[in-house]
């Protein structure tokens, strides 16, 4: 018996020490990537030794910068990274790996805005940080001290700002103000029903001059990271429909707070690929930034509702197997949709929102013919 508490105890240790000898990524530097453009990228975390391997869930060229010969325990690792110009925005995932094992995903923003670092002294409105847009700002919260950034805008112009957190995996909670010159409030923000924690907002402005956005984590937690994004990309929510057949090619609508102007896209999603989630840009046809949406593919004939259907007498009819878009248009809307089934048929009903972006909570019933 004390024989095998002894092996025990071993095994426990030789784990542990396993695990720590594994690689980690905790962030990079910057947190973004750009399609089509060629960054060098810091990567920081622990034991990140050679030889040291980085795999991308996105189309990319990397090539790691070796370290220093002898040195172990590395904690920072520097790589350049070529993002194919095919690639949408949104987000991605890294993951390093070397002899000890891999390392969990890090979540990393793919951006075809540029990049800064929060300065660290925007503490104040009188010590915002100065801002070109469009850009996008790469950030860490100080707590109770919150972060100032000013830039100018003209009358008529209109800008779109997000903030990207806990989509990435932060925990950061962001609350945002946008304040005119003197600090007096504009426009408000937190957790949006699309995003979670994350938030955003869309603003036309009605004269010249300097404007200030505020930021701060709304449990006033220091460390925290974020990225914020200022440009003039639609607020998009979702798509319409919400999903397509693998090996298709079909037509999908733009849906969301500031979606309004965005032109439809023909999107083909190939037949050969292995997640069932493809992110599509949206962008005005002046715009030059972009916004992401995300939509599902299966194998499943694609059918949509036919308005209106708010009632058990005008339910739309569907044969099944098949997948449904429809839209709740008004707090009271309800869809009806009819099917044929056999006595001992099992049939699998699952309906998808908030992991698109819609912000539906859905509710569904089974009911009888009567």
């Amino acid at each position: 018996m004390p024989h095998s508490r002894t092996i025990v105890l071993l095994l426990i240790v030789f784990a542990t020490s396993y695990v720590r000898a594994q690689p980690s990524v905790s962030y990079t530097v910057p947190a973004a990537v750009q399609p089509g453009k060629t960054i060098e990228l810091t990567l920081h975390g622990a034991k990140l030794d050679d030889p040291l391997r980085i795999w991308t869930s996105f189309p990319a060229q990397v090539e790691v910068i070796p370290a220093e010969a002898g040195k172990k325990d590395l904690k920072s690792r520097t790589c350049k990274i070529t993002v194919d110009g095919s690639a949408a925005v949104g987000t991605g995932g890294i993951v390093v790996g070397n002899a000890a094992g891999t390392s969990d995903v890090l979540y990393i923003n793919l951006d075809d805005l540029a990049s800064v670092a929060d300065d660290g002294k925007n503490g104040s409105l009188a010590s915002a940080q100065v801002l070109t847009l469009p850009i996008a700002v790469d950030g860490v919260s100080n707590g109770a001290v919150f972060d100032h950034y000013k830039f100018s805008a003209k009358k008529g112009q209109r800008v779109a700002i997000e903030v990207v957190a806990s989509r990435i995996g932060s925990t950061y909670d962001a609350v945002l103000r946008l304040l005119d010159s003197a600090g007096k409030e504009i426009q408000f923000a937190d957790d949006d029903p699309s995003l979670g924690a994350d938030c955003r907002i869309a603003h036309v402005f009605d004269a010249d001059g300097d404007y200030v956005l505020e930021l701060h984590d709304n449990q006033y937690r220091g460390g925290g990271r974020y990225r914020l994004r200022v440009g003039d990309f639609p607020l998009v929510t979702s798509l319409f429909p919400m999903g397509g057949r693998f090996g298709s090619t079909a037509k999908f609508d733009f849906i969301g707070p500031s979606a309004e102007g965005t032109l439809p896209v023909f999107v083909r999603i190939p037949g050969g690929v292995r997640t069932s989630r493809l992110a599509v840009n949206a962008r005005f046809p002046d715009g030059k930034s972009s916004a992401a949406a995300t939509l599902v593919a299966s194998r499943l004939p694609e059918d949509r509702e036919v308005e209106p259907n708010n009632d058990i007498k005008i339910a739309t009819l569907i044969t099944l197997p098949c997948a449904v878009n429809g839209i709740l248009g008004d707090e009271a809307d309800r869809d009806y949709f009819q099917f044929a089934a056999v006595k001992g048929q099992a049939i699998s009903f699952t309906a998808v929102s908030r992991s698109l972006g819609s912000p539906a909570l859905l509710f569904m019933r089974l009911l009888k013919e009567d």
